[in-house]
């Protein structure tokens, strides 16, 4: 893992310190929101320009969050940690209650061999995926839930954390409607508390949008809740946040950024 970080230029003591807590982390799970409000076009992502440095790049809020995940997927695959990437809705348009690898779900699995393959094909279930539909959270993260206390009970047994991470860009609502709800918001609530009391898992929720009452209503889940939980923002957002906090002296890089992104337990980030 060191080594790893150290190749994504890390400088050596912060790699150390991440290297250190990613022994304990046995599995990433990134539950990504693919519903219909995701097509909007006010998203963003860093890219570099050929010839030039990086810059920022306008896209839909869909493609912010496709883009994280591929970025969070060769981040781990070069530290080692294993991850599974979740959609929020099936692109067959209907309801599943498992999860169709290839299809809802993609693994990026260090352990398995051959990197290429296994990114190329996380690619393609995105790039095949479109928005579409609701924003039924609750029923998702409680399948999440249920997904580790089996195909995963191993790492539970064995003491590894594992970290959810849960992309989107709105309020939840039921299965069934499109129209968020005090009821969906309450059951979301519920869940990011059932699952964190029963099982060694930390949250991270990644707004891939700058809508106030959404943002309103996830900075309220995480200062009201007692939960394990980390609300963070695009990284510009992000950096200004830091700013403003008193934290000129640092500079808030990618790197920094995305560890914050996939969960971390150290209290500097």
């Amino acid at each position: 893992m060191l080594n790893g970080l150290l190749q994504l230029g890390v400088p050596f003591g912060l790699a150390q310190l991440v290297s250190e807590e990613d022994h304990t982390v046995g599995l990433r799970i990134f539950l990504l929101d693919n519903s219909g409000s995701t097509a909007s076009y006010d998203g963003k992502y860093l890219d570099t320009v050929s010839g030039g440095g990086p810059q920022w790049t306008a896209c839909s809020r869909w493609d912010e969050i496709r883009r994280m995940a591929i970025d969070q997927a060769q981040w781990n695959a070069t530290t080692g940690v294993p991850c599974e990437f979740i959609l929020l809705n099936s692109p067959s348009g209907q309801a599943f209650t498992t999860f169709r690898e290839g299809i809802d779900l993609a693994t990026v699995d260090p352990h398995r061999g051959d990197m290429p393959a296994q990114l190329a094909s996380l690619s393609d279930m995105l790039q095949n995926t479109r928005p579409m539909g609701a924003t039924p959270l609750a029923a998702r993260i409680q399948q999440i839930e249920s997904r580790i206390q089996t195909a995963h009970n191993g790492l539970v047994g064995q003491g590894r954390r594992i970290v959810v991470v849960v992309a989107t860009d709105g309020l939840p609502t039921s299965t069934s409607s499109n129209i968020p709800s005090q009821t969906a918001q309450g059951e979301v609530v519920t869940v990011l508390r059932q699952i964190s009391m029963q099982l060694p898992v930390f949250i991270v929720v990644r707004l891939c949008t700058d809508e106030t009452n959404v943002v309103e209503f996830y900075n309220r889940v995480d200062e009201e809740e007692e939960l394990p939980l980390e609300v963070i923002d695009d990284m510009t957002s992000e950096a200004d946040e830091a700013w403003r906090m008193s934290n000129g002296w640092l500079t808030y890089t990618p790197a920094i950024h995305t560890i914050r992104e996939g969960g971390t337990f150290v209290k500097f980030f």
